[in-house]
């Protein structure tokens, strides 16, 4: 908490001044954002909103030229986020047995993961993020082949997240491969635990992108 209300009391300090260490504090926010314990990671939430603002042009803290190499200073620091939430909305083993009130309040920790995995969509693109989770996708897809009861959990994390990602304002998203392998591969993954509600979801939330893509 100490390291987070730092950054976020400091943020236009660092970022104008010392833009490097600034990338340190991110790093050890990171640690933070990765911790298993949703309460933990999620007081680092507010800090990556904050961040991606002023990366994305929504802050007054950087001119055009700064914010471009802004973005570049920083999007490693982004990208090992997205691993981070891509684990935190990943449902536990034990999920199944959950109560409902339990359940309810991971599911609402979902959601205020997919408002960071937007903030980091505004500083990486939405379609560097959509690559990163597919990539995590096909990386998990053979264990999941083998065993889908037992793998969903880790596919229907990077379907989750997917479904974040979405844009509107980026020319790139409508017409980059990525998002039609993944539209492609959705209806073909094996009914599991979740996998097929997220999966129907998601695809719902691309409409926009079908519109433009009849075939």
């Amino acid at each position: 908490r100490l390291f987070t209300e730092t950054g976020e009391q400091c943020l236009h300090l660092l970022l104008t001044q010392q833009p490097e260490w600034l990338v340190s504090l991110a790093a050890c926010l990171l640690r933070g954002a990765a911790h298993p314990d949703a309460d933990v990671a999620e007081i680092t939430f507010n800090f990556w909103y904050m961040l991606a603002e002023e990366l994305n042009g929504g802050g007054r803290s950087l001119n055009d030229a700064q914010r471009v190499d802004a973005r570049g200073l920083f999007a490693d620091c982004f990208r090992q986020l997205l691993q981070a939430l891509r684990s935190l909305v990943e449902f536990p083993s034990e999920s199944d047995s959950w109560p409902a009130d339990q359940a309810d309040d991971f599911r609402r920790f979902r959601y205020a993961v997919g408002d960071v995995l937007t903030d980091a969509c505004k500083v990486l693109s939405s379609t560097a993020c959509i690559e990163e989770v597919y990539g995590a996708l096909q990386q998990r897809l053979p264990a999941f082949g083998a065993d889908p009861a037992g793998q969903w959990r880790s596919i229907e994390a990077c379907v989750f997240c997917a479904r974040q990602m979405i844009t509107s304002n980026e020319p790139a998203f409508f017409t980059a491969p990525v998002v039609h392998q993944l539209l492609q591969l959705l209806p073909t993954l094996p009914a599991a635990g979740d996998l097929p509600n997220t999966a129907i979801r998601t695809v719902g939330t691309y409409a926009n992108w079908l519109s433009r893509h009849a075939e």
